[in-house]
């Protein structure tokens, strides 16, 4: 069995003030999406029979980098977004 695809994320803000920020995207549907910011995992969720899913995250002042895996039933792991 092959891995998932790659989630793809929404186009973050370039720059925010706010301590969260929602992000969102699409991966396979009804596979599970772990969010990774600034190279540690923080949260995972299954995605809709749609393939949408979205993260409440807390940043850490300064540039934070955002990117996504997915997992599938098979527990395959797709590249980071």
């Amino acid at each position: 069995t092959l891995p998932p695809q790659v989630p793809i994320l929404s186009a973050p803000p370039t720059a925010t003030a706010s301590a969260s920020i929602k992000i969102n995207g699409f991966a396979q549907a009804e596979t599970e999406v772990v969010l990774v910011v600034n190279g540690e995992q923080q949260n995972r969720q299954t995605t809709t029979s749609e393939g949408t899913f979205e993260f409440d995250t807390q940043l850490q002042e300064g540039e934070n980098v955002v990117s996504a895996f997915a997992i599938n039933a098979e527990k395959k792991e797709s590249e980071l977004s």
